[in-house]
């Protein structure tokens, strides 16, 4: 099954950890767009300094993780 994860399950770190924990045992097949990861690193920005560095860092070691959810 695969299930479209949003920049409002994705943002937040707790629901994030908890949905690509479960996709990470085979429960689902994360997917996810760049304009969703856009939206995520945009959102990060807005809480200061480095929230972007920190949010792109993620996106690109979630990239590497599931590198089919794109």
């Amino acid at each position: 099954m695969r299930v479209l994860l949003d920049t409002c399950v994705i943002y937040p770190t707790v629901m994030r950890e908890l949905l690509l924990g479960c996709a990470s045992k085979g429960l689902f097949e994360p997917r996810w767009s760049a304009r969703i990861s856009e939206e995520w690193a945009r959102a990060a920005a807005r809480l200061g300094a480095g929230g972007e560095a920190i949010a792109r860092g993620e996106i690109a070691l979630l990239a590497s993780r599931f590198p089919r959810a794109e």
